[in-house]
């Protein structure tokens, strides 16, 4: 999700979370006494990247974190949006009506992090306490980070887009997964005398520890909803073995690849030796509102929900199905929701790689709608219409713009990362990122 700041543990050693948002506080310049100058050009060896610009260095209580984040996360998205994005995915049954998005993202920082790079402010941030000496657990927390500033200022585009893009969960989380996977596999060798490295099998062993958080949650994680718990493991347990596989064909330079274009989705992340294209999906919202807005309906969020979100509403609500044959012929969605006086609509066109996996995806789906009716305000149960590889989700106060949305939808396929930028980041043209990608300079 991508207003979710990312969680990670290595190898069960110590936890920490990136955000790439704004920070704001006070900071010590990498020229004090001490041992920053070494953390830096050890970074940089790691990596055979030189740091181009300025980074600076804070070390805050775990107290100052609350405020801190808080900062970061009302900078960057304001509490209209957050409201709205909180609820299209309750829409979709995948967040409570009524959950607090931001006290949920506080409460969860507040038990796991303790390092975080702002790009903005150009600031790494570690809790008093954490980063001591080399050979400390903590050398790992400030490489990782340090990866993230070195990132920001060689590859600039690709954080830009990270830090910018609202609408395409999808593409945030496989962008970050790249960025995860190279700082969380480079820290693994931070310590030359710690045994691990930068290969096949320490990132298995990661990924594992990884999704023993996913699947048997403790503390804050296991009061989440599965979304937001699965969003902030995924970039790390799967980015970092794509980052091992990168990193094994052409050392340094794979990583430079993997910045460069990075997956087009979560499918590509999970699946990287399957090299489907990804369908972007422009939905008509402009001739839906104009039919809406003479009954008082008013247009909510708009995102795609992607392999992993699919997954986890598979697992939500068929939690005893199989589903990973079905997952992997996601082909590419998309999903508004709106607000109507008479309750909440939801429109969601996904689209599949075979009419059969499209007519299971809407078996399933029918098989689950009460219950996501139940458990959200929308109109009633949503129904389902299948039109080849393509399945429409439609709450019944949309039934009667379904048409509209099957035939005014507009979808384009794209096999790499440069195809879609090329293309202005369909749908959501013009590109954004292009402010944070000069801030690095």
């Amino acid at each position: 999700m991508r207003c979710l700041p990312r969680m990670f543990r290595p190898v069960a050693i110590a936890a920490t979370a990136l955000l790439f948002v704004v920070a704001c506080a006070g900071v010590i310049p990498w020229n004090q006494s001490g041992p920053i100058s070494g953390w830096k050009q050890r970074a940089s060896e790691l990596r055979e990247l030189e740091f181009l610009g300025s980074v600076s260095y804070r070390r805050i209580t775990r107290a100052e974190l609350p405020k801190i984040v808080y900062q970061e996360l009302t900078t960057t998205y304001s509490p209209d949006f957050v409201e709205r994005y909180r609820d299209a995915y309750a829409a979709m049954g995948l967040l409570p009506p009524d959950l607090d998005l931001l006290q949920t993202l506080m409460d969860l920082l507040s038990d796991q992090l303790v390092g975080l790079y702002s790009p903005h402010r150009r600031t790494l941030y570690v809790v008093r306490g954490m980063a001591t000496e080399a050979g400390d657990p903590s050398l790992m927390i400030v490489i990782h980070e340090l990866v993230h500033a070195l990132q920001h200022q060689h590859f600039p585009a690709t954080v830009g887009l990270l830090q910018t893009l609202k609408h395409h969960d999808d593409v945030v989380l496989a962008i970050g997964s790249s960025v995860e996977g190279d700082a969380s596999l480079t820290m693994l060798a931070s310590d030359p005398n710690s045994g691990l490295g930068r290969d096949l099998k320490h990132a298995l062993l990661f990924q594992q520890s990884m999704l023993l958080d996913l699947e048997g949650p403790k503390g804050v994680l296991a009061q989440v909803p599965r979304l937001v718990r699965a969003s902030q493991i995924f970039p790390y347990a799967y980015g970092t073995l794509d980052a091992a596989l990168a990193y094994g064909r052409a050392g340094n330079r794979g990583l430079d690849a993997q910045l460069r274009s990075p997956p087009l989705s979560t499918l590509q992340v999970r699946f990287p030796e399957e090299d489907h294209p990804v369908e972007f999906v422009r939905l008509p919202l402009e001739a839906l509102a104009a039919q809406l807005e003479p009954r008082g309906c008013v247009m909510g969020h708009s995102n795609v929900a992607g392999m992993l979100t699919i997954q986890v509403f598979l697992q939500e609500y068929d939690p005893h199905g199989v589903h990973e044959v079905l997952i992997r012929d996601w082909a590419g969605d998309r999903f508004v929701h709106v607000y109507c006086p008479e309750g909440w609509e939801l429109a969601w066109l996904t689209r599949w790689t075979e009419a059969a996996a499209a007519a299971e995806f809407a078996r399933r789906y029918r098989a689950a709608a009460d219950a996501v009716a139940w458990g959200t305000p929308l109109s009633g149960p949503p129904r389902v219409i299948g039109a080849g590889r393509t399945t429409l989700v439609v709450s019944p106060g949309l039934v009667d713009q379904a048409e509209l949305i099957l035939e005014q939808s507009e979808v384009r396929s794209y096999g790499s990362f440069g195809e879609w930028t090329a293309d202005d980041c369909f749908p959501e043209s013009p590109c954004p990122g292009t402010l944070a990608s000069a801030e690095a300079r």
